[in-house]
Formats: structure tokens, C-alpha cells, sequence
């Protein structure tokens, strides 16, 4: 007797309407399977309840089995049935293309084993609002002394403190004109992250592996990256390089990934499933080629199927993805336009996909004093947030913390200038 009706039995016996609601029509594989599962749908649909087994059995004229066994038992069996019922034609046609040595073929054949690996949970697609509500509550409960930093902090306080840190299912968007430091300002977060205990995949489209961990290893250590490429360090900063290596030796929670401008958006998916990463940190994601892209599309098109395809996978995976793009040449300058989303390089999606858009760009005006800031102001948040602060930007020393606002003299008001004199024709 097939496991598919097993399920069921054991669904009517011990389940809830809720519990057959996670079941996908596709789980059941004969026209016995099937059909009972339709019978029990359309009960369940018609009178909002689940049939007695006795009523499946004499409308259907079958026998269902005993199913001595839960439901997670069964269903774990059938899904482990439909996952290879997927895979097996999948591995002929890659075995034959093995034999052909096309690699391209390969690589198609591989992200649909990996597809076909997943079970998709249909939890998240559909529940009831008390459902829902239970779940807020154990969610809030678990965070609520953790002073509102619900998800994986950011690096600055003023940001965790507006948005909460960064969440599942966000896609937020960092952007700067060429030279004013996002890969720096990503490194930091994501090393921020990592300390803070979360896992992380760092994909650069733009920098080799060795490139991005001498970054790494520069803010880790407190040491001057260039002095680590150039081979500069002194002697006694040599052995704080080895020390933060040795430290570092067995860490498995931090992954980077080198896309040399070339990589699809489906190789990072690939990646997130196979890593199972806390969160995604992507340098560079205007480089990021499209996997369902129509051949011919220009780069701004380009860019356009990439956020559908990156706003997919934070939903899919339930992970935040945290990416650079480019402000464009409006957004520079003394005389530049105010920079905001309308200022964004490439795709206007990127305002419409994301959940947390950034800029960030260099003062025009700065202090004689500390003149090493950047300032940041949030464009777009999940619930309108409109906050701007400003951050240290310095390699000697390692320093990109936040600048504490200032305090006007006459007043006492705090001032969120920071270190630096903040142009008001950018902000204003």
C-alpha cells in the first residue's frame, strides 16, 4: 500500500485542516493517491472540515491502509519519494551530458538537481491571521530584550536602531558613486555580523577571493589593507596579521564567493541553499547576470531581471541580501542633484524591489581635523524611515564605527554632523 495514502489516513486520524493545507497536490504520484487526496480537498473545502475515513472509503470505493505511524513520519517519506522521482531524469540527461563534455549542459543540470532537492513548504504561503498572530507573539517574546535588534545588526547603531537590523525576506541596497568606499563599508557590516555569531556568504562580482580576504583580514586585525597587499607592515604589526590568521583557521561561518563578473543570479542561489547562510552580503550586484533573461537585453534590462531574480531568492530562502550599486552622475559633486532614488544607477527597480535602500557619499565639506567620514542617509525603509547619520571612514586605524553627533554650542542641541560639516544642498 503506498505511502501517498498512508499520509492521509494518518492526516484524518491525528491532523487538522492546517495540517492538510501544507500538502501539495504534486506529493501524490498515482491516480489512487490522487484522487483520494482530491475527494478529501473538496470535503474539506465544501464543509470546512476533514472526512471520516470510513466516508473516503465507501465515496471512493478503496481501502485505505492503517497508518500506525505520525504525520511528519509520513510526509517525510513522501517527500523524500517525489525529491527522487524529480532528480532521476534529471541525473540521465546529466550523465549524458557528461559524456558529451558540455559543461554548459552540466551546470544547467546541476542547479536543477539542486532545485529538485528542495521541498517546498507551503506554510508560508498561506495561513490564517491566528495563525499568524501566535507566531508574532513567540517572536516577540524570544526578541524583546534584546533592545529592538530583531534581526542581524548592521554595524551602526543609528541604522539597527531604525531598522531593527537587518531581516528575513529584505533586500537592501547600498549606493555610491565609483571611489567612495561601498565594498569597505560592506566588509564592515558583514564582519560585524560574523562577530555577532551569524553565518555569512559575501559574493564580490568585482574582486578576486584573495582580494576580499585581505580586506577582511585588514578590518578584522586592525591593520591597513594596502600595507597587507604592498607588504609593508611593520614588525610589530606583522604578528597581528598571523594572530587574526590563526584565529580565523577553523571558522566555517564565513564564506566568500569570487563572481569575476560573470557569475548568475541562480549560481548565488545555488550557493544560499547548499550554505544555508544567516545572510548574503553582494558587492557589486549590477554585475550579477541574469538567469531568465531573453538574449539581447541591454545592461539596465540586465539589471532589472537581476532584482526580480534577488527579491525572489530573500523571499524563497526567507534570508536578507545585503548589495552595492551605483549612484549615477547626478547624485556627484558640489552642484549635484539631491541624491535619492531617482539617483540610483541601472534600473528603477531597485527602488521598487528593495526594502532598505542607502546612499552613501563623501561631505563636500569637511573638518581640517578628521576629514576620513562618510555620510549616510537611508532612502527608501520598510516603514518610510527618512535618517541620515555619518560614519568614520578609516584604514589608519581600522575605524568605520559611527561619529557621535555633535552638540551646538549655544544651544546644547545635538547635532548630527558627526566629525564632518555635512552639505546641505545634498541633504536638503
Amino acid at each position: 500500500m503506498s505511502d501517498g495514502l498512508r499520509l492521509l489516513t494518518s492526516l484524518i486520524e491525528h491532523g487538522s485542516t492546517s495540517s492538510f493545507r501544507l500538502l501539495d497536490r504534486n506529493l501524490f504520484v498515482d491516480s489512487e493517491e490522487q484522487s483520494a487526496y482530491d475527494f478529501i480537498r473538496s470535503h474539506f473545502r465544501r464543509y470546512s472540515e476533514l472526512p471520516r475515513i470510513q466516508t473516503v472509503e465507501h465515496e471512493l470505493d478503496i481501502e485505505l491502509p492503517d497508518a500506525p505511524e505520525n504525520i511528519d513520519f509520513y510526509l517525510a517519506k513522501v517527500q523524500d519519494r517525489s525529491m527522487f522521482n524529480a532528480v532521476r531524469p534529471v541525473f540521465n540527461s546529466m550523465r549524458e551530458s557528461l559524456i558529451r563534455g558540455s559543461s554548459e549542459e552540466v551546470r544547467q543540470h546541476v542547479s536543477r538537481l539542486y532545485s529538485a532537492c528542495r521541498v517546498h513548504n507551503a506554510s508560508h504561503d498561506l495561513r490564517t491571521i491566528g495563525e499568524l498572530g501566535d507566531e508574532l507573539l513567540r517572536n516577540y517574546n524570544q526578541v524583546g530584550m534584546t533592545d529592538d535588534l530583531t534581526g542581524v545588526p548592521t554595524g551602526w547603531p543609528t541604522l539597527d536602531r531604525e531598522t531593527g537590523g537587518y531581516q528575513n525576506g529584505d533586500l537592501v541596497v547600498w549606493a555610491a558613486r565609483p571611489g567612495v568606499g561601498k565594498t569597505h563599508a560592506l566588509i564592515h557590516q558583514a564582519k560585524t555580523s560574523w562577530m555577532g555569531g551569524y553565518s555569512i556568504l559575501f559574493v564580490s562580482m568585482e574582486m578576486t577571493l584573495s582580494q576580499i580576504a585581505n580586506r577582511f583580514y585588514g578590518h578584522y586585525a586592525n591593520l591597513d589593507p594596502d600595507l597587507i597587499r604592498k607588504k609593508r607592515l611593520s614588525s610589530w604589526k606583522y604578528p597581528k596579521l598571523v594572530a587574526a590568521v590563526q584565529e580565523l583557521d577553523s571558522s566555517n561561518r564565513f564564506h566568500l564567493y569570487a563572481g569575476n563578473m560573470g557569475k548568475r543570479a541562480d549560481d548565488i542561489d545555488i550557493l544560499i541553499q547548499e550554505l544555508s547562510p544567516d545572510i548574503i552580503y553582494l558587492d557589486g550586484m549590477y554585475l550579477v547576470m541574469p538567469a531568465n533573461a531573453p538574449r539581447n537585453t541591454n545592461r539596465y534590462e540586465r539589471v532589472g531581471y537581476v532584482l526580480d531574480e534577488l527579491k525572489r531568492m530573500t523571499i524563497e530562502r526567507d534570508r536578507p541580501i545585503v548589495s552595492t550599486t551605483q549612484l549615477n552622475r547626478e547624485a556627484a559633486g558640489k552642484k549635484s542633484k539631491k541624491a535619492g532614488l531617482e539617483t540610483l544607477g541601472y534600473s528603477d527597480a531597485i527602488g521598487t524591489h528593495s526594502s532598505v535602500v542607502l546612499g552613501m557619499k563623501m561631505p563636500d565639506k569637511v573638518s581640517l581635523s578628521k576629514p576620513n567620514t562618510r555620510f549616510v542617509e537611508i532612502f527608501k525603509g520598510r516603514e518610510g524611515e527618512a535618517e541620515n547619520f555619518t560614519i568614520n571612514y578609516s584604514l589608519t586605524p581600522v575605524d568605520f564605527s559611527e561619529c557621535q553627533p555633535e552638540h551646538d554650542t549655544d544651544s546644547g542641541a545635538p547635532s548630527r554632523r558627526g566629525t564632518a560639516e555635512i552639505d546641505l544642498d545634498w541633504m536638503l
